[in-house]
């Protein structure tokens, strides 16, 4: 277990913000519910709903739903992809086997308290554990299949060479430059696999990121690239204090405008932007391409633990998609409003 998961619950004011939904609760217990979820989550933002199809999942290690009857439990902690949706629990006195169930005379705020946190705690181990059976299986499965190309590669055209004659320099040479290209393929899946599991494992705390430095970084690693490419890339004039780690946001970074770059089109213009709201600023990088084709929009930010079992290639993306979600953001694409395609993803405000 990464020590951040315990340490993200052990305090009252953890700065973290859940999403604590309040679902059919009889009053007395949506007054101790609300009281409980100011106390144990004063950063989280507290929504009461009138039905389940209300509640935004999308961050599932930090949403927990408080249901007034064990009815809605079901569909709640169904598992989607292997892992369950929500944290969940019921106030009132029906007994359920799918979560925890607090009877009316414990409907206290200090108590609810710390039945929330473990509600949360629980889940999120769960998922945790969800999630990294499913990288060995990546690992196992995905990853060994994306390098049998290359090293099949570097064996073949081995073989060529012992048929190429000692003099012909424009073949050897030819040949070499494939295996250069094979090997430079399978050293960066190793480095992006190794980078993301240690990540994972060993998660680096979240702090306060300047995040116009680390998109600068980023743009001189990929100084060559743009000039080659006649690249344009515009930016914010000033910048959000947020909190993450600068180290992975490089690399996020790096990867959105790479892509963008290479399908911008002739002389790529890439447009980096932010905005805040509700606690997180959203960053995006948009280009005037081509945009994503229909048939692939499923498969973009596939989930590094699920990319065993699916139809995708490149590790580009969901690589981004799990350093995002490390530091308590998400990630997303939506076409933009005139043509091209714009990618985005959350962190958290530095409160």
């Amino acid at each position: 277990m990464s020590s951040s998961l315990t340490s993200s619950l052990s305090q009252s004011d953890d700065g973290i913000s859940h999403d604590i939904y309040l679902l059919g609760l009889p009053a007395p217990a949506l007054v101790a519910a609300q009281e409980a979820a100011r106390l144990g989550f004063p950063h989280g933002q507290v929504k009461i709903v009138g039905a389940i199809n209300e509640i935004e999942a999308g961050n599932c290690e930090r949403c927990l739903v408080v249901l007034g009857h064990p009815d809605s439990a079901a569909t709640l902690t169904a598992h989607a992809s292997g892992s369950p949706q929500c944290a969940v629990v019921v106030l009132g006195p029906h007994q359920s086997d799918l979560t925890e169930t607090v009877p009316p005379e414990e409907w206290n705020p200090p108590l609810l308290v710390r039945v929330f946190k473990s509600a949360l705690l629980e889940h999120e181990l769960l998922r945790e554990n969800i999630r990294l059976r499913g990288d060995l299986k990546t690992v196992a499965r995905r990853v060994s299949h994306d390098l049998r190309t290359p090293i099949g590669c570097i064996y073949t055209t081995s073989d060529v060479f012992k048929e190429l004659p000692p003099g012909d320099a424009e073949s050897i040479a030819s040949m070499a430059s494939i295996i250069k290209e094979s090997a430079a393929e399978i050293s960066l899946i190793v480095d992006r696999v190794s980078f993301i599991l240690k990540a994972s494992a060993d998660p680096i705390t979240p702090s306060r990121v300047d995040m116009g430095g680390v998109l600068a970084t980023a743009c001189r690693q990929l100084e060559a690239e743009i000039q080659l490419a006649k690249a344009k890339i515009d930016l914010p004039s000033s910048w959000p204090e947020v909190s993450g780690v600068s180290s992975w946001l490089a690399v996020v970074w790096t990867n959105l405008l790479k892509n963008a770059i290479q399908h911008g089109g002739p002389s790529a213009r890439v447009q980096v932007e932010w905005k805040s709201g509700n606690g997180y600023c959203q960053f995006s990088v948009r280009d005037h391409g081509h945009g994503v084709s229909a048939d692939h929009l499923a498969g973009l930010f596939s989930p590094f633990d699920q990319m065993h079992a699916l139809h995708v290639h490149g590790l580009g993306l969901s690589f981004v998609q799990r350093l995002i979600f490390l530091q308590g953001g998400r990630c997303g694409y939506e076409e933009a409003v005139d043509g091209g395609a714009r990618f985005y993803f959350t962190l958290p405000v530095v409160r």
